[in-house]
């Protein structure tokens, strides 16, 4: 199916970090990510996959091979495979980011 609507898809939350994910792969991986602030992905690393995430909404602390910065509205970044990374939003903050991993991940 080659037409989508995020509303239409479900919703995957990881338990404890508030944040909901939306998911739709083929050739990569798209995902729409909501972050309830508090929120945080500790650092972590995807060997298979290069990320590329732009915000859309809100504001979060990306960490990125030990920088660190505050990413909003308009903002993009690359995090290449193998590369440690985490993130974090403040409490009481709303972010939504999309996210494309190339290839796609192995864990959606």
């Amino acid at each position: 199916m080659p037409f989508y609507r995020w509303s239409d898809i479900p919703g995957k939350e990881r338990p404890g970090n508030r944040v909901s994910r939306r998911v739709i792969a083929q050739h990569a991986t798209l995902s729409r990510v909501e972050h309830h602030g508090p929120a945080e992905h500790a650092p972590h690393i995807h060997e298979e996959s290069d990320q590329i995430s732009s915000l859309l909404e809100g504001e979060m602390e990306f960490t990125v091979a030990g920088e660190t910065r505050i990413v909003r509205p308009g903002e993009v970044v690359i995090v290449p495979a193998g590369v440690l990374h985490g993130t974090r939003v403040p409490a009481g903050v709303k972010a939504v980011a999309l996210e494309v991993f190339a290839p796609p991940r192995k864990d959606q």
